[in-house]
């Protein structure tokens, strides 16, 4: 996938390099960082993953997703698009790298699954409140 389709939504700034990369997986866990990934440096709690830039570079990442500066070899031709805020960025990135499901979302499909399973319900106590024998509702009992 294009590092350019990955963007798509976001506001950002190309720093270094070409954002018409061809990218093979999007992490943002250090340890996963592999050739041709798009690295998203997240600040976290016990680490910062701005820190893990150069070896993202030296692993052969094909992007980075920074929030503020960092330090690469000079000969690294990998690019950097800088954001306001990457864990935003990470939200939309995550969205465009697995097509967009929440678009194809089937809530459609679960309201009207909710809607027939509410009027089969409400049929069933009527039909069961119409099959006493004086035509009064039928008692309601616990189920246990």
């Amino acid at each position: 996938m294009k590092c350019e389709e990955l963007l798509k939504g976001l506001t950002f700034e190309c720093i270094r390099g070409s954002i018409d990369r061809e990218i093979k997986e999007v992490v943002h866990d250090s340890r996963k960082i592999a050739e041709g990934c798009l690295f998203i440096c997240i600040c976290g709690y016990n680490a910062d993953g701005h820190d893990f830039a150069a070896e993202a570079a030296a692993k052969g990442a094909a992007a980075l997703v920074v929030q503020k500066e960092v330090e690469l070899p000079k000969e690294s031709d990998i690019t950097v698009i800088k954001v306001e805020d990457t864990r935003y960025a990470m939200a939309f990135i995550a969205a465009a790298y697995f097509g967009h499901p929440a678009a194809k979302s089937t809530w459609r499909n679960f309201s009207r699954a909710g809607r027939a399973s509410s009027i089969m319900k409400s049929s069933a106590t009527w039909s069961t409140s119409m099959s006493t024998s004086s035509g009064a509702p039928a008692p309601m009992t616990a189920r246990s």
